[in-house]
C-alpha cells in the first residue's frame, strides 16, 4: 500500500440540503429529503432493525457500462477497512 493518507471527506450534500431545509421550516415549507440508498430502503422497510453504513467509491461514468474508479480510491477503502478492524480488536 501507498503512503497517501485515507481520504478524509466529509457529508458536503448532506450539509447542504440541510442548511436548505433550515431555510425551508422557517418559511413553513416542506423539508427536503437526503435521498434513497438501497440501504435506506431496507432500513426504513424494517423499522430501523436493519441498518449500517455505506463506503462510496468516487467514479467516473455513473451508472454506465464504462462506469470507473481509481485503484487509489480502493486502495484507501482497504486501508479505511483495516483501520476500522484495528479498532474493533
Amino acid at each position: 500500500m501507498s503512503d497517501t493518507p485515507i481520504i478524509q471527506t466529509f457529508a458536503f450534500k448532506d450539509e447542504q440540503i440541510e442548511a436548505v431545509n433550515l431555510d425551508r421550516q422557517s418559511k413553513g415549507l416542506s423539508v427536503r429529503s437526503l435521498g434513497r440508498t438501497e440501504l435506506g430502503r431496507l432500513a426504513s422497510a424494517t423499522s430501523g432493525e436493519v441498518n449500517g453504513a455505506t463506503l462510496q467509491l468516487p467514479t467516473t461514468g455513473y451508472h454506465t457500462a464504462k462506469e470507473t474508479v481509481l485503484m487509489e480510491s480502493v486502495r484507501s477503502a482497504i486501508r479505511l477497512g483495516d483501520k476500522l478492524i484495528e479498532l474493533t480488536k
